[in-house]
């Protein structure tokens, strides 16, 4: 992720005027087995975030690994400093709509 930030911010730096800067990510999707069973959303919000989360929070949320992903994974994921925090969160065009 933080190779995808940089090369986007050498892209901004050559101060080219069109074009859009994205991301491609892929997961699997996952569905609680029950849904009226709270351990089972849980479950499957978790999945969720390992798969799509750990790539997709870092440039589209906070500038981090999701938090459930902290909590179970704890330092053994990188720590971003606030600057890659700042440089991941701005690392895609938003689409003009």
């Amino acid at each position: 992720m933080l190779s995808h930030a940089k090369a986007v911010q050498v892209y901004r730096d050559l101060n080219v005027s069109s074009g859009r800067i994205g991301i491609t990510l892929n997961s699997c999707w996952s569905e609680p087995l029950q849904k009226d069973d709270p351990s089972d959303v849980e479950a499957s919000y978790r999945a969720l975030q390992f798969e799509m989360g750990w790539f997709a929070n870092p440039i589209f949320g906070d500038g981090d690994y999701p938090k459930v992903m902290r909590e179970r994974v704890g330092d053994r994921l990188p720590v971003f400093t606030p600057e890659e925090k700042v440089m991941l969160k701005g690392s895609i065009t938003p689409l003009s709509l």
